[in-house]
């Protein structure tokens, strides 16, 4: 943890051009966005009506991003404390996640806050029920289209024209700082006579980073979790670039007595888990029971890229992560009863491969003709615009070199998709990135080259904050939560963000063992503590102080688990069928 607390003057680098009120359409009763989640949901409240839900109508451009006279609606939802003078926005990733899978974190907020602070969230503009960039007129998520309600590479030309001609091609007016924007002009207007405090989580955080630029006056902290920093060298190398974190759990597994008693090797356990993925590959059909497993019948599948698929998923479950050193020495000892096991802990039947099971081909099937969830799913487009225009990097990386990269990694992941939507939507087919999109279009059944089509270039130009850290507002304070064991947004950004930040009233916490966005998650299936969460309302409570922020409880976070006897113990339950494991179907992305 690092604490620099003396206050630092900083004056904005942009003026917002705000209206002298926004049009409200809301405030009505509203309940969870998912049924899943209001099932789950055990508070007093009316599961119906715990929310008030509301579009705003703000401008499609703001001074200094772009000209037009039109305006769109966005989606906020809130908690409302009565009588507070708090109020709480909690920003989401993506880009292009909509606030519906964060509402039960706005819930687990509002409770640790003890009622002092009402509590909002956002679609951002182009997600979910904000202005969602979508294309009905050339009825590409129709069940009708070349791959029913799922999106086509084919149709993404005639796509990106549609919402060119909805937004008047203003692509600018979707960028970070347009999502800034309208977070400062909603906290200016909705809650005026309120101190603010803005939490942001993965892409929420490089929103809340730019919305520190624009400086809105009543903005007393800033909350960072899950860190993307504003000098981030390319969204482009996120697969590959979770080696460090890798490391670092075979390394506590090297450290924890009973994990290595059971697990250790003689050497580097990382490079035995690399070892073991080698050997899988050379096994050919047939000569390996554990690599069959794995790819079933399939010659031309390699274990190890499934695996890589399948770890890089789970590796952030605190539960899951508990069971890897097992599973990898199961993997390389092979033996009937490490096969069974194997099955158990994959809930794999006898005739089902894991490759079968991530690819999960017949309920793919199923869902060409199911209407698109716009709430809950990824704005395609919105995400692919953003990222390509600002998050990737100049130049493109190779593809090639990325997949590469990803394939001498245990828990790397493949980003085939997102190297294909960028040679797409550069409009550039010579692009570094385009091989992913020739390999897309090999795997098809018949193949396609998917070079062949004509697209339209579908990206906006950075504007002038663009990779210029921020310099905290004057009054205000920036505290910046990660995990070390986060494979997604590495603890590295956080540490770069919070140095590269101009302005001492900041506060770096950093635990030790945590995983994806630990501001809100446990580190452990151990973790009781609710640190993260604690720590915030803190910050939030003694209005930003970060020499106040009360941290103690970092002291109280267990260790990394490794419990080998737990392991057994969980074989044995799930064997006699007394547990319900969730499946994990994900779609492998080295094609």
């Amino acid at each position: 943890m690092r604490v620099l607390a003396s206050s630092a003057a900083a004056l904005s680098l942009l003026s917002l051009a705000t209206a002298a009120n926004v049009s409200v359409n809301g405030w009505y009763p509203c309940g969870f966005s998912r049924d899943l989640v209001a099932q789950f949901y055990n508070g007093d409240a009316d599961v119906n009506a715990i929310f008030e839900c509301a579009q705003v109508r703000v401008p499609l451009c703001y001074d200094g991003v772009c000209k037009s006279d039109r305006e769109i609606d966005v989606f906020v939802k809130r908690l409302v404390a009565d009588d507070a003078d708090t109020a709480v926005w909690m920003l989401h990733g993506g880009p292009g996640a909509s606030s519906a899978q964060f509402e039960l974190n706005m819930v687990n907020m509002y409770e640790v806050l003890e009622g002092t602070a009402s509590v909002y969230a956002m679609d951002h503009r182009g997600t979910g029920r904000s202005a969602l960039l979508t294309c009905e007129a050339a009825q590409a998520f129709t069940g009708g289209s070349p791959d029913g309600t799922q999106l086509d590479f084919s149709e993404v030309a005639n796509c990106v024209k549609d919402i060119l001609f909805q937004i008047e091609n203003q692509t600018v007016a979707f960028s970070t700082t347009s999502a800034a924007k309208d977070v400062a002009l909603l906290t200016s207007q909705l809650n005026k006579h309120e101190s603010v405090f803005v939490y942001g989580s993965e892409y929420g955080s490089y929103v809340t980073e730019r919305l520190m630029h624009l400086s809105p006056g009543n903005a007393k902290g800033y909350i960072l979790d899950g860190v993307i920093a504003e000098t981030n060298d390319s969204y482009a190398r996120v697969g590959s670039q979770r080696d460090g974190p890798g490391r670092l759990l075979a390394k506590l597994c090297e450290d924890n007595s009973a994990c290595s008693k059971a697990y250790g090797v003689n050497g580097s356990l990382y490079d035995s888990w690399l070892a073991t993925y080698a050997a899988l590959d050379n096994a050919t059909v047939g000569e390996n029971a554990c690599a069959d497993l794995v790819r079933g019948d399939f010659e031309g599948i390699e274990p190890s890229t499934v695996l890589r698929s399948y770890f890089s998923m789970v590796v952030d479950d605190p539960y899951q992560r508990m069971l890897l050193p097992a599973m990898f020495q199961m993997l390389g000892r092979c033996n009937s009863t490490d096969e069974l096991s194997l099955r158990i802990l994959l809930t794999l039947s006898a005739e089902n491969s894991l490759y079968e099971l991530l690819n999960d081909v017949e309920d793919d099937e199923k869902s060409l003709d199911e209407p698109v969830d716009t709430v809950i799913e990824t704005s395609m487009f919105l995400s692919h615009l953003v990222k390509s225009s600002e998050l990737w990097g100049v130049p493109s990386p190779k593809w090639e070199d990325e997949k590469a990269a990803v394939d001498a990694g245990v828990f790397t992941t493949y980003s085939t998709e997102d190297y294909a939507w960028h040679c797409i939507l550069s409009g550039n087919k010579s692009d570094p990135s385009c091989g992913a999109l020739v390999e897309l279009g090999q795997q098809l059944d018949p193949p396609v080259d998917l070079k062949t089509f004509n697209y339209t270039p579908f990206l906006y130009k950075p504007d002038a904050l663009y990779r210029k850290p921020a310099t905290i507002p004057h009054g205000a304070s920036v505290l910046v939560i990660s995990g070390k064991l986060d494979f997604d947004t590495l603890h590295a950004n956080a540490v770069k963000q919070f140095e590269e930040m101009k302005g001492d009233n900041k506060l770096l916490v950093e635990f030790e063992y945590g995983t994806h966005l630990s501001g809100v998650m446990p580190t452990s299936i151990d973790d009781i503590t609710f640190c993260g969460p604690s720590i915030i309302a803190s910050y939030i409570k003694t209005g930003g102080d970060v020499s106040k922020t009360d941290v103690s409880c970092l002291d109280d976070v267990p260790e990394i688990n490794f419990d080998p006897q737990q392991v057994q113990d969980l074989l044995r339950v799930m064997l006699g069928g007394g547990r319900k494991h969730k499946q994990h179907h994900m779609a492998l992305h080295k094609h």
